[in-house]
């Protein structure tokens, strides 16, 4: 027996990957061990990142049921705190989609006590922001066995409705449908109506209310312009003559339903301000239509709609409708919004690509609107000064990070978003290295001056396979690099290595003499981490939050604890 054979079977023996570190770990789905986070730190990765597509080794139903498992306990242990939980991540726009936030809402009011049901009806408005939440919520609701219409469930959602008809009436009219369900079939479940126009008009009930729809001549700017105007006849006799006018934009899209040429929905968009969604579909082909209504489009439906804008030659290179919407793209209009990075990546690469997912609309892109996309990226983070470590961010690109939707979307999978999420940890540092690991290490060639198209194509083509999160520890430690911090995005799923990323860790900081910490970034809203909980130099963090790029660096400043989603 050689020496080095020797030395290799009697040192202190350490645990593979495949067996458990510590009595607190678990067997992942992949066959390796990690630490179970707290029920709550599961909450958090389930609101921020969702269970759309599943992943790589579990489908989208087992997830969500293991999801949902979690979800019951913390309501079980704590209902109050899962509310506030749900509304600081939904208010605060950290997760891409509010679906997450309103599911487990609904499970609140099914499952939850009167103190957790006084929660939800405490911030219910502010997580149900617009009409489409609020009808997908009811979806959510009702779709609960055993959670029928009584009488707090009526309540609440009728509660969404007490609001100034003006409010209202733009809701109801820009968000009319989701999940099967309208307005009207809310306001009939609930029991839940005034005495007034709107709410006749919502509920549709022409034995009470009549709108008839005429062409009048009004005087406008000094100008005999014609407009369409709503007057309403109403066979209530107390109801006053002042409660009879319906909401102007009520009025207005009445009179697009029966507008007969381009220039009178052209007026109708400048008149009573009406937005695409309340535009009859035969006027959404038309050039014109599109400029009247960019005008004042709100960021996120412009971001929505790039595509068929472009297709209608709308948007052109050197164009002044294209100066238009990159002028509505600065950082304080995008965090006003609320607009999440994920959505204006999903947004990016599909803009890029030329064409909508179902292949049905084709566009060419303009180079200006692409980079006005890439800097919103990064306008949606908070700014944050330079930590001056030295960070290593490493990109899980093992076979299972190459599967599954990122918030719904098939555009990106979760590979190519952790190199797009790992570009804003980058772009506010001076000392970084990046580079892709499976079992073994991947040179990225990534500069943070890249745009994000050529960082993901850079990892789009990289070779795949089995996922060993210690070779990047390990593989600087062979290198004598000095490293102040490991950053790697990963779905936590790593089995093939020999050693443990935190045993890697211990065996790095002792040899180097460097006291490095490691950030575990959550892509995948499973309930395992690679980082000892037990540990101060370590953190999990979710991945998709708007703040993770705060949270690691506040971790290297030694400003947070161990565990913060």
């Amino acid at each position: 027996m050689s020496k080095a054979s020797y030395l290799q079977n009697h040192t202190a023996y350490t645990p593979k990957q495949t067996e458990p570190l510590d009595d607190k770990q678990v067997k992942m789905r992949s066959g390796g061990y990690a630490w179970k986070i707290s029920k709550w730190d599961m909450l958090n990765r389930f609101l921020l990142i969702g269970t759309e597509g599943g992943t790589y080794y579990a489908n989208e139903r087992d997830i969500t049921k293991e999801n949902v498992d979690n979800l019951k306990q913390c309501i079980k242990e704590d209902g109050v705190r899962t509310v506030e939980a749900i509304y600081k991540i939904s208010d605060e726009g950290r997760a891409p989609k509010n679906d997450p936030a309103l599911f487990a809402l609904a499970f609140c009011v099914a499952l939850g006590d009167q103190k957790t049901k006084n929660a939800v009806k405490k911030y219910y408005k502010q997580i149900a922001r617009i009409g489409t939440h609020h009808l997908m919520f009811v979806s959510f609701l009702d779709a609960i066995e055993g959670c029928g219409w009584g009488s707090y469930k009526r309540k609440l959602v009728g509660s969404w409705y007490d609001r100034p008809d003006n409010e209202l009436a733009y809701q109801v009219v820009k968000y009319q449908n989701r999940a099967g369900w309208t307005h009207a079939d809310v306001l009939s479940k609930c029991h839940f109506g005034k005495n007034s126009t709107l709410f006749r008009w919502i509920t549709k009930k022409s034995h009470s209310t009549r709108h008839v729809v005429r062409k009048v001549k009004v005087h406008a700017n000094s100008m005999h312009d014609e407009h369409y105007r709503t007057q309403s006849e109403s066979n209530y006799p107390a109801v006053s003559d002042s409660a009879l006018e319906l909401p102007k934009i009520v009025e207005g899209y009445e009179a697009a339903k029966v507008a007969e040429t381009e220039s009178d929905i052209i007026r109708l968009i400048k008149d009573f301000g009406l937005t695409h969604e309340m535009i009859p579909n035969q006027w959404k082909n038309k050039n014109e239509v599109w400029s009247a209504l960019l005008k004042n489009m709100p960021i996120t439906a412009t971001i929505r709609n790039l595509g068929k804008m472009t297709s209608l030659e709308l948007l052109t290179p050197l164009g002044h409708e294209t100066s238009v919407v990159t002028g509505k793209f600065t950082q304080e209009s995008i965090r006003k919004a609320r607009v999440h990075p994920i959505n204006i990546l999903i947004a990016l690469r599909t803009y890029q690509s030329g064409g909508g997912h179902l292949g049905k609309l084709t566009w060419t892109p303009v180079p200006q609107i692409c980079d006005a996309l890439d800097d919103a990226f990064y306008y949606a983070f908070d700014n944050i000064e330079p930590t001056g470590k030295r960070i290593f961010i490493a990109l899980d690109v093992s076979g299972s990070m190459s599967w599954g939707a990122v918030s719904g979307s098939t555009v990106i999978n979760p590979m190519e978003a952790s190199a797009a999420m790992s570009m804003a940890v980058a772009r506010t540092e001076d000392k970084y290295h990046f580079a892709g690991f499976t079992t073994s290490m991947v040179d990225l060639n990534i500069s943070r001056k890249m745009d994000l198209n050529s960082v993901i194509q850079i990892i789009s083509n990289v070779a795949i396979g089995g996922t060993d999160c210690s070779k990047p520890i390990m593989w600087a430690l062979d290198r004598k690099y000095e490293v102040d911090a490991f950053v790697m995005f990963t779905d936590n799923e790593s089995w093939a290595g020999r050693i443990h990323p935190s045993a890697a860790l211990e065996q790095y900081r002792k040899k180097m003499g460097i006291d490095a910490k490691m950030v575990t970034c959550a892509m995948t809203a499973t309930e395992t981490t690679l980082s000892n909980p037990d540990l101060s130099c370590m953190l999990d963090i979710c991945g998709f939050g708007t703040d993770t790029p705060t949270l690691i660096n506040e971790f290297l400043r030694d400003d947070v604890s161990q565990s913060k989603q």
